[in-house]
């Protein structure tokens, strides 16, 4: 018990110390926005009809990172990405042997993923690698934002190369590109969705 107390003891002052300044260690805090490409698709049936939907070109990239330093220039945290497509959604409908096509531009569809992964730091010019696996979510939203439809969840990831140029002490501003997937079932097990994306990003870290 005295062993666990000291250890306690010892991270609390860990996480209370300040950082040392232009280095990679304590508290790490990233927030990443951007554009780039996704295609997501969705295959499904039911006893009346058989379903796919599509939507792939332009897409919104939005992602969270906090955690800490495990060892030199490496940081374990925890990852919230969401990418969401602005193109047209492409859906086809096949029922009774006749088939009929739809698009519209009033739902948007979105994958998310909250997961966990390592970033690795190279010095001295303070590029960067990272890495992170979880569970991933799908939704389509209308116009006004309300959520239409979900998926289950699934699994997805995202692997990520970048550098980083610090601004003060311990903030940094960035520029990354990133390769992202996911899939999953839908809610009623009658089909699955899954995304592929690259994606560019503006990145600010605190660390």
């Amino acid at each position: 018990m005295k062993r666990i107390f000291i250890l306690l003891a010892s991270l609390a002052s860990l996480a209370v110390a300040g950082p040392y300044p232009y280095t990679h260690d304590g508290f790490f805090l990233n927030f990443a926005l951007g554009f780039g490409y996704q295609g997501l698709d969705y295959e499904g049936e039911d006893d009346e009809a058989m379903y796919e939907a599509s939507t792939s070109g332009l897409a919104f990239d939005m992602s969270y990172r906090i955690g800490g330093r495990i060892a030199p220039f490496t940081v374990l945290h925890a990852t919230v990405l969401r990418v969401s497509n602005l193109s047209e959604l492409e859906t086809e409908m096949t029922s009774n042997g006749k088939t009929e096509y739809i698009s519209t531009s009033d739902y948007s569809a979105s994958m998310f993923l909250y997961g966990v992964g390592v970033t690795y730091f190279i010095p001295p010019r303070n590029y960067y690698v990272s890495g992170s696996v979880g569970l991933a979510l799908f939704t389509m939203e209308d116009d006004d934002d309300y959520i239409k439809a979900s998926s289950s969840l699934g699994l997805g990831f995202q692997l990520l190369a970048g550098k980083e140029w610090w601004i003060s002490e311990n903030w940094g501003i960035g520029i990354a590109v990133a390769m992202s997937y996911g899939s999953a079932d839908d809610k009623d097990d009658a089909g699955e969705m899954s995304a592929f994306g690259i994606n560019f990003f503006i990145t600010a870290t605190y660390n």
